[in-house]
């Protein structure tokens, strides 16, 4: 048992709280993140002092319209009563062999070596240097092959670590890849290539690929990030 809890959070219908939807939940990537980085975490929030111990993602639910899902250590706590909270047990029943669809928001993560004497790796976006790699014109007819291929491979390393091995026939699906830049008070903005993709994987140790799914994948996870959702199929 994970002990963990999967939760739906959607905006009350009544009239005085709907008229919040534009301001909870805006529409640009970046307004999205930071509007979503503050009130998700005040669901969360019972003392100064917790650390993050749950991932979130924007969704569009085909019955509900726009929601937020958490995967989160605690339950979600709505002391204002604005939300719609639907909670439950994050128990997935694995085994090796199954064969799952996935949706992940992801800024993926890798390092490599620092500066001549320096022990410590540089963290870049794999699929954020192949872009920057192209020209202009490589960038605008080559983009929708690059990303789902480098990020694709990033994956595919992520699996081989965590307990599952991604299906590559066909290419990962790209719903969105977004440019964020988060203002920061007193220091430079915080800027990163989010992408939205949909794929298949195969599962090949249960218990490392779930613990995968709790930790998160990637970084910005506190901005919306790193959840995978996960479904048969």
């Amino acid at each position: 048992m994970t002990g963990w809890i999967f939760s739906r959070i959607r905006l009350r219908q009544a009239p005085a709280v709907a008229a919040l939807l534009p301001v909870i939940m805006p529409k640009s990537a970046e307004d999205r993140a930071r509007s979503g980085h503050h009130w998700v975490w005040s669901l969360f929030a019972d003392g100064p002092d917790r650390a993050r111990d749950f991932l979130w993602r924007r969704d569009t639910d085909p019955r509900q319209g726009e929601c937020i899902f958490t995967l989160s250590a605690r339950p979600p706590l709505d002391p204002f009563g604005l939300f719609e909270i639907d909670s439950k047990p994050f128990e997935p029943t694995l085994a090796v062999g199954d064969r799952l669809r996935f949706r992940l928001r992801v800024v993926p993560a890798a390092s490599r070596p620092g500066a001549a004497g320096s022990a410590r790796g540089v963290r870049y976006n794999p699929v954020q240097t192949a872009l920057a790699a192209l020209t202009p014109e490589e960038r605008r007819y080559r983009r929708a092959t690059v990303i789902p291929t480098v990020l694709g491979d990033w994956l595919a390393k992520q699996g081989a670590k965590s307990g599952f091995t991604l299906q590559r026939d066909p290419l990962l699906t790209v719903l969105a890849d977004d440019w964020v830049r988060l203002p920061r008070d007193g220091a430079a903005p915080m800027d990163f290539l989010a992408v939205d993709v949909d794929g298949s994987l195969t599962v090949t140790d249960p218990a490392a690929f779930v613990g995968k799914l709790l930790q998160g994948f990637g970084r910005s996870r506190a901005f919306g990030c790193g959840l995978m959702l996960i479904r048969r199929g």
